[in-house]
């Protein structure tokens, strides 16, 4: 239900946003493509060097192979809540976002 509350009022806002972008505050603001570069350069600059650590501690990541007869183990509770926060997340952004395509 929280979810369905934030979308819409995300929503909301975000028709309200696009009906008032002329008198909007930030709407005479042209943030130039020095500040899109610095975003783009910020954010692979921490992927790449999160994939970097990764890389340099896959041999100590490695685990031995464990018997696991449960079907719903710890880690696939983990996991499953992990795919389900992250398909939930997902869908909230292209809902938000599928007003402006």
């Amino acid at each position: 239900m929280y979810y369905g509350i934030c979308d819409g009022a995300l929503f909301y806002f975000s028709n309200e946003a696009r009906e008032f972008c002329d008198s909007s505050v930030h709407s005479f603001v042209d943030p130039g493509q020095e500040v899109y570069l610095f975003l783009v350069v910020f954010l692979s600059l921490f992927g790449l060097s999160g994939i970097g650590l990764i890389f340099f501690r896959l041999k100590s990541l490695k685990t031995k192979k464990a018997d696991t007869s449960e079907v719903l183990s710890r880690e696939s509770a983990l996991f499953t809540g992990a795919v389900v926060l992250s398909a939930a997340a997902f869908l909230n952004v292209v809902g938000t976002l599928a007003n402006y395509f």
